[in-house]
């Protein structure tokens, strides 16, 4: 049936449908039947923004997916943080960012619940989900009501500054999409949750039979667990040439020196080596668009790349050349920032850049990168994606930071998040549909019915207003995506971050170069000081002998549950019955499965 909210005040009318679905409840509106007749316009709609609220002595907790996921319990007395707003998919970087203060993580997954002591429910943003956003408040916060709810934009906003945006001196203005409701429908779908379903678990489990039913997710994945080796093939530094300033390829990682580290994990029993290598082709390095498969001759050419995958191929290991299709720094031949950038709502070219941790302002020392319009991603990924073919018969590419950051293109108004995400997601399914398997960082999930391989999954959170992080997303996809965090290497504690490998079924993640890491000062990469493979080997090679022999009992299979047993001390059980508890405490503890050593974890089998 459908309902139409009339708000004669403020001049608009809003029509609501809702439907019974096989026990879910679907709640939906169409933006373009939206009806405006006074002189106020809609730019933000929330959708039952207190469907399943409780008060707050009530026990249970919302459920939100920000990094790998977050509880926030009902009543936790933390009334004086800001009530949680953020959008799915993180922020539009085609928005004007003075200063990147906050580091947030993305939510990756458009899915929210809210728990009761008995009953619960996951809630799916089946439409709209690139321009909605996911929004959790605490009883005492405004009302006395625990809610999560889904808003969503329908019309788009920017910020435009006039002088520099580092002096106190500079003015903003708030400017506003005109003409009609841009964006087309949101929706919500409401699946329903009871007994020793009713858990932040039962809800991912939920959201993975939704993504089976609907063709994101494919038969169970088993086999051989990955070692993801990340190497730099080079960088550009700036140099000089008969006293003059010119720019120049510095190799980090050359071909010869990529094929010596497979060879490397290989004789030390590393089995399943995965590489990504990042800046290996001429466009890369030189952030221009990437419509070629040129390898970089200082990295050794075109030949010396053939012998890298012949011989890759032949230790069984996978070579991810990666590509990006985001931003650039320079044009060539006909493309420039007014035929190739996205357009802000201003009508301007769409720049971003790399902010400063100490100063949270944009790193002007590095060049300025221009956003890629919709129409240039698409033309030059299928134009490298012939030329890719031709060149090397490797079945396997990396997307760089597609599926990990989205923004908005306004060079036809037409467009909103919603068209670049499947503008996103039509490049990775052209590779995917041309017989390349396809590695994501970040994963957004509007990218997982494409992926094989995620790497930088989300792991943990870290907004106040929660009081828990939780696997969420590690639940969803185990047995179906091979995945992995971020590096262990750069890792503030790699035991730790060992152990939630563990506890989540991933698998280890290096990322490594040959040269000297003080080759990387002045460069976007300044941040791997610690990517020297002769420093990690033995350590990854020992990581990677127990976490296989986890997989060897757990992989292809589906997570179940998920428990906090004690402070520090989780449980993970698979649907085949093994049970894996994982000890974050220095104490060793004893658990219903046996006793666990501190910063050790226990794999019991048919409950032992």
């Amino acid at each position: 049936f459908e309902v139409i909210y009339d708000f004669p005040e403020d001049g608009f009318t809003i029509p609501l449908r809702v439907e019974l679905t096989g026990g879910d409840l679907r709640v939906s509106i169409d933006f373009t039947s939206v009806r405006e007749y006074g002189t106020n316009r809609i730019y933000n709609i929330r959708l039952l923004p207190y469907f399943g609220a409780v008060g707050g002595d009530e026990e249970g907790y919302a459920f939100v997916p920000e990094g790998s996921g977050a509880l926030m319990n009902f009543g936790n007395g933390k009334t004086s943080y800001k009530s949680y707003s953020e959008r799915v998919y993180g922020q539009d970087i085609n928005i004007e960012i003075q200063q990147q203060q906050e580091r947030r993580q993305t939510i990756r997954l458009p899915v929210f619940g809210l728990k009761t002591a008995n009953d619960a429910f996951a809630a799916i943003i089946e439409e709209g989900d690139a321009v909605a956003s996911i929004e959790a408040s605490v009883a005492g916060k405004g009302t006395s009501y625990n809610m999560a709810a889904a808003g969503f934009q329908v019309r788009s906003t920017d910020t435009y500054r006039f002088g520099d945006t580092a002096s106190s001196l500079s003015q903003s203005a708030v400017v506003y999409a005109d003409g009609p409701i841009d964006n087309r429908q949101g929706a919500v779908r409401y699946v329903f949750l009871t007994g020793e379903e009713a858990t932040y678990a039962g809800m991912a489990g939920a959201y993975r039979r939704y993504l089976q039913e609907t063709g994101v997710l494919g038969e169970p994945v088993d086999g051989e667990l990955p070692f993801y080796m990340e190497l730099l093939g080079g960088v550009v530094k700036e140099t000089t040439f008969l006293g003059f300033p010119t720019s120049a390829v510095t190799p980090m990682t050359t071909f010869a020196q990529a094929q010596e580290l497979i060879g490397q994990l290989d004789a030390k029993g590393v089995g399943g080596i995965t590489v990504k290598y990042n800046n290996w082709s001429k466009d890369l390095l030189w952030q221009r668009i990437v419509d070629d498969a040129a390898a970089d001759g200082k990295l050794g050419g075109s030949g010396g790349l053939k012998k890298l995958l012949a011989a890759a191929e032949g230790l069984g290991a996978r070579v991810f050349l990666d590509t990006d299709y985001t931003a650039v720094a320079r044009f060539s031949g006909l493309s420039n920032a007014y035929n190739s950038a996205a357009k802000t709502i201003s009508d301007t070219a769409a720049t971003t850049g790399v902010y400063k941790i100490d100063t949270f302002y944009r790193d002007k020392s590095l060049p300025t990168q221009y956003l890629l319009s919709l129409g240039k991603m698409k033309t030059a990924s299928e134009k490298f994606r012939t030329d890719y073919a031709k060149r090397y018969a490797n079945p396997y590419i990396s997307l760089g930071r597609l599926g990990s950051v989205l923004y908005s293109d306004y060079t036809d108004i037409a467009d909103t998040r919603q068209t670049a995400a499947a503008a996103q997601a039509e490049v990775a399914a052209g590779f995917r549909e041309a017989g390349t398997e396809v590695m994501v960082s970040g994963g957004n999930a509007y990218m997982l019915g494409a992926a094989s391989h995620i790497l930088d999954m989300p792991q943990g959170g870290g907004y106040d207003l929660f009081d828990r992080t939780v696997p969420f997303y590690q639940i969803v996809l185990h047995g179906y995506v091979h995945y992995a965090a971020g590096a262990f290497n750069l890792s503030e504690d790699v035991r730790i971050d060992f152990l939630k490998a563990v506890e989540t079924g991933a698998s280890p993640h290096y990322t490594w170069y040959a040269g000297a890491a003080n080759e990387l000062v002045g460069t976007a990469y300044a941040g791997l000081y610690s990517g020297s493979a002769d420093y990690w080997m033995e350590t990854a090679a020992g990581q990677y002998a127990e976490l296989a022999a986890l997989n060897e009992k757990v992989g292809g299979c589906a997570i179940l549950r998920h428990e906090c047993l004690a402070d520090g001390v989780y449980a993970v059980t698979y649907d085949n019955g093994v049970t894996v508890v994982a000890n974050y405490g220095e104490e060793a503890v004893q658990t219903a499965y046996g006793a666990v050593d501190g910063l050790g974890y226990r794999i019991a089998e048919g409950g032992k």
